[in-house]
């Protein structure tokens, strides 16, 4: 069974219960406006996403590998990381001038935005490589070429279609647009529910939370199913 959306666990917590590979919950709070959730998986790698606290937006969802050398960086899927300012001693400083990728979706749609690209509009092309099954953004100049993996769709095992694709250039920015596909749609409906049901709490800066269902299985996109930390169905939404 194959795991593609992860909700918080019941308590707070890790759970004692064998996780099977679905994925360890082990820690959620209300943090600088945001809902907070991190996850611990089997093999260590680690997973946080940050909810707004009012809108219920997906701010950010960035993941861990583990090392056994030394520190690893998180790698945004959505959001980008925060900017770093620069030392004195430093000398060797990242352009702001290079392209910017992010990822920051919009209500019902995957949005990747690729920001300074200072080339005419009609040097642009956006395309869908059905083979690799990847966005490719390459320019009739060869001077920019970039793969975009939309890995919502790659957990969901559906192909890209290219006549769903959708892009515009306006003040230096690719925008890319692709629709959320009916599984996701669903996914985000009943997380707003269940926040909506935290909001009554009235959230505090630090409160711990709970939610009902953690993890949430691709053959049970359709009719909602979810699933605990070790894999037994627990809620059914019709």
């Amino acid at each position: 069974r194959r795991v593609f959306f992860f909700f918080q666990a019941e308590d707070g917590i890790r759970d004692a219960q064998e996780s099977r590979g679905l994925g360890d919950v082990y820690k959620r709070q209300v943090l600088g406006g945001r809902r907070r959730l991190h996850y611990v998986f089997e093999d260590k790698t680690e997973m946080t996403e940050e909810y707004d606290l009012k809108t219920h937006e997906l701010l950010v969802r960035k993941w861990k590998k583990p090392s056994t050398f030394k520190e690893t960086a998180w790698e945004f899927e959505i959001g980008e990381p925060p900017q770093k300012a620069a030392k004195e001693d430093e000398v060797l400083i990242v352009s702001t001038q290079n392209p910017i990728f992010v990822r920051k979706d919009a209500e019902g749609i995957f949005q990747f935005r690729i920001r300074n690209l200072t080339y005419p509009a009609d040097v642009y092309e956006v395309n869908v490589d059905e083979e690799k099954q990847l966005i490719i953004v390459s320019t009739k100049n060869k001077k920019y070429f970039k793969r975009i993996e939309v890995p919502d769709i790659k957990r969901l095992e559906i192909p890209l279609e290219p006549k769903k694709l959708d892009w515009a250039y306006k003040n230096n920015t690719l925008v890319i647009s692709y629709p959320k596909p009916d599984q996701v749609l669903k996914h985000e409906e009943y997380l707003e529910e269940e926040f909506e049901k935290l909001n009554k709490k009235k959230p505090k800066e630090g409160d711990i939370e709970s939610i009902t269902c953690l993890l949430y299985t691709s053959d049970a996109a359709d009719d909602l199913l979810c699933v605990d930390l070790g894999g037994r169905r627990i809620i059914k939404k019709k």
